[in-house]
């Protein structure tokens, strides 16, 4: 279960394709380390930065190159990059050469992670070569939102591990244990198994923690009476999983249960409108009914119902009030819609959901209802 290296020459080619058809002399996909969005660079390079690396795939008509501007990672980088590489700190000057040498000096040039590509690469560039013009592109990020067998495949993989992880988690979960327990309960397993932590894992029991939109592990202890968050992910072989449950500690009010019920049925309806063809503004609002039908109507979350998921831990499509794309066989979402009564916190659940050609599959498997 891998990406095989024929598989990222398959993508630099389809990437090359939508150079040729948007005008592009050349593609500039950007990414820095594991924790600033790696996804870029994985998908074309298998590649991922370390401490303060910043990478990038450089794709012309001609050729295809990874750079670093971290001088001792080349032995790393010619290990595991199925293209050519380079490393050197002056990384304006590498990519000038690169672009000079497949004879790229004017025209349009697409930037995959143009919202942290760096001003002074950009800067240094146009010094040599006037004659470019920089643009955003989503070239990358439609390529990525279809996922391919091996992908999903390993996400799976990914959401078989993260399901294991909340049993552990949640059975922590109770009267007298800390925040830092339940997660570490959680997170072993997920090293245990193989695969690595998505992010920084969020974990708040009680209204007043789990108010905070992805409170991180403490010393407080769990009360009777408190509802448990918890979301968290594991990493495999790059590839993520996102889940979040909920979990009653002791005695439960009818306010926490009314809640809940509007909860579920709002993910549950989220789920159900997820089919190959319908637009994400359908899903979106699907989600938010149940809300919007409820009495926490006026605590309706963040305007958002859910985003992508693969190499990126949040990645394009987003499922949100802006929404205005097709449902295609092969994406795979988190499907996370909440309310935030006051009294309460976030109530929130998310699961993870692939769209099959018939339809869609759940991928995490770990019982929403623990009430």
């Amino acid at each position: 279960m891998e990406i095989r290296e024929a598989e990222f020459h398959g993508r630099i080619r389809n990437a090359r394709e939508k150079m040729n058809e948007r005008g592009y002399e050349a593609l500039v996909a950007y990414s820095m380390t594991r924790d600033c969005f790696p996804g870029n660079v994985m998908y074309l390079a298998n590649y991922v930065g370390v401490v303060e690396e910043r990478t990038m795939v450089v794709i012309t008509a001609s050729d295809a190159i990874l750079l670093s501007d971290q001088s001792w990672c080349s032995e790393k980088m010619k290990a595991w990059s199925p293209i050519p590489s380079r490393a050197d700190p002056r990384l304006a000057r590498t990519l000038t050469e690169v672009l000079q040498s497949s004879n790229v000096r004017k025209g349009k040039i697409g930037v995959a992670g143009w919202n942290i590509f760096p001003t002074p690469i950009y800067l240094g560039v146009k010094k040599d070569l006037p004659g470019l013009e920089f643009e955003e592109t989503n070239i990358l990020m439609e390529l990525r939102a279809i996922k391919g067998p091996n992908e999903i495949a390993l996400m799976k993989e990914a959401c078989r591990i993260t399901d294991l992880a909340f049993e552990e988690a949640m059975k922590t979960a109770q009267e007298g244990k800390t925040e830092y327990d339940i997660i570490a309960a959680g997170e072993y397993v997920i090293r245990s198994s193989g695969a690595e932590l998505s992010w920084q894992h969020e974990v708040g029991s009680g209204a007043k923690r789990n108010a905070l939109l992805g409170p991180l592990p403490t010393t407080k202890k769990v009360e009777n009476g408190e509802i448990v968050m918890v979301d968290m992910g594991a990493s495999y072989k790059g590839y993520h999983a996102d889940i979040t449950r909920l979990k009653p500690v002791g005695k439960v009010t009818k306010d926490q249960r009314d809640a809940f019920a509007v909860e579920l049925q709002a993910v549950d309806e989220a789920v159900a409108a997820t089919r190959p063809g319908a637009n994400g503004s359908d899903v979106y609002k699907a989600a938010c009914k149940p809300i919007l039908e409820s009495k926490y109507s006026k605590y309706e979350g963040w305007g958002a119902a859910g985003h992508g998921n693969g190499l990126d831990q949040h990645e394009w499509p987003f499922i949100d009030s802006e929404t205005d794309f097709r449902l295609a066989p092969g994406m795979i979402f988190c499907l996370e819609p909440f309310l935030a009564p006051p009294q309460l916190g976030l109530i929130r659940l998310e699961d993870m959901v692939l769209v099959t050609e018939t339809g869609k599959e759940v991928l995490t498997k770990f019982p929403r209802e623990l009430w």
